[in-house]
C-alpha cells in the first residue's frame, strides 16, 4: 500500500482525510501518553543495558592490555588472573592490567624481586602471587611494598638462601606463605614481622640450621607450620624449640631428629598434631 502525503496549506482538499489508514494508526501511537510509557520503559532497562555493555567491553579492553607472553582471564570476576608461566620472562611485564588480583608466572627467569617491584607498575590490588621455580635468588627489602591486600605468596622451588627481616611487613592481610624447596639456612626473629593474619607457613625442603625461638611468637593466629625434609635440622632437648601459643599442627618428618624432650615443645601450648615420622627417634 502506498501513502499520499498532502501538502500543507489552508486550501488543502485532503484536510478531511479519513484516518483509517496505517499511517494514521502510527500517528495515533505517538500520543503523549504513549511516549511517556516508552521513555519510562527505557529508563527502567538502562541499568541492565549498561551492565551488558560493560560485560561486552571489559573483555575487549583486557584483551588489548594482556601481554602477548601471558594469558589473561577476565571471566573470574572479582579475581582477575594473569598467567605468564613458562614464558622465559626476566621481569614482570609492565603492561599487565592494573586491576589484577592473581598473578602467576611459574617457570620463568626472574632472578630477583627488587624494591617496589609491584607497586612501581601499578599492581597494588594483588591478592595472590605465585612465582614457583622461576630462578629467583633474592627478595629485596621492600619488594612487596604497597601490597596491603596480598593474602597468598608462593615462591617455592627458587634459589633463595636468605629472607631479609621485615621483607613482607606491609602485607598485613597475608594468610598463606609457601617457601618450600629453597636454600634458606636460618630464620631470624623479624622475618615474619607484621604478618598478624598469617595462618600457614610451609618451609619443607630448605637447608635450615637455625630457627630463632621467637620467630613465630608474633603471629597470633598461626595454625600450621611445615618443616619436613630438612635433613640437617636438629631440635634441642634442653630448651624450647619454638614459641607459639596458636600453632595447632607441626610437621617435622624426614628431619633426622634423634631426640626430643618435654622442654622441646613446652612453648607450643595449643599444639594438637605433631608429625615426627621417619626420624631417628629412639624409644
Amino acid at each position: 500500500m502506498s501513502f499520499y502525503y498532502p501538502s500543507p496549506g489552508p486550501h488543502n482538499k485532503y484536510k478531511n482525510f479519513n484516518c483509517n489508514s496505517s499511517l494514521c494508526r502510527l500517528q495515533q501511537l505517538a500520543t503523549p501518553s504513549t511516549v511517556t510509557v516508552v521513555l519510562v520503559s527505557l529508563l527502567l532497562v538502562t541499568p541492565a543495558v549498561i551492565f551488558w555493555l560493560w560485560l561486552m567491553i571489559l573483555p575487549a579492553k583486557w584483551a588489548t592490555e594482556c601481554p602477548e607472553e601471558c594469558r589473561c582471564d577476565t571471566h573470574s570476576y572479582p579475581a582477575y588472573m594473569v598467567n605468564c608461566s613458562g614464558s622465559s620472562l626476566n621481569s614482570i611485564p609492565s603492561m599487565v592490567p592494573k586491576h589484577l588480583h592473581i598473578l602467576v608466572f611459574d617457570g620463568n627467569k626472574i632472578t630477583y624481586f627488587e624494591n617496589d617491584n609491584f607497586v612501581s607498575i601499578g599492581l597494588v590490588e594483588l591478592l595472590v602471587i605465585q612465582a614457583d621455580f622461576s630462578k629467583i635468588r633474592k627478595l629485596e627489602l621492600g619488594a612487596f611494598k604497597g601490597l596491603t591486600n596480598l593474602t597468598n605468596l608462593s615462591i617455592q622451588g627458587n634459589e633463595i638462601s636468605e629472607i631479609i627481616a621485615r621483607t613482607s611487613q606491609n602485607c598485613s592481610h597475608m594468610k598463606d606463605i609457601d617457601l618450600r624447596n629453597m636454600r634458606i639456612e636460618q630464620l631470624e626473629r623479624d622475618i615474619f614481622c607484621g604478618l598478624l593474619k598469617l595462618e600457614y607457613i610451609n618451609m619443607e625442603g630448605n637447608n635450615l640450621r637455625y630457627i630463632h625461638p621467637v620467630v613465630f611468637s608474633g603471629l597470633p593466629i598461626l595454625e600450621s607450620l611445615h618443616l619436613s625434609k630438612i635433613c640437617g635440622f636438629q631440635t634441642r632437648t634442653d630448651r624450647h624449640f619454638i614459641n607459639s601459643h596458636s600453632l595447632t599442627s607441626l610437621f617435622a618428618s624426614y628431619c633426622n631428629v634423634s631426640s626430643v624432650s618435654v622442654e622441646t615443645f613446652a612453648k607450643v601450648s595449643a599444639l594438637e598434631w605433631l608429625h615426627l615420622s621417619y626420624n631417628n627417634l629412639r624409644r
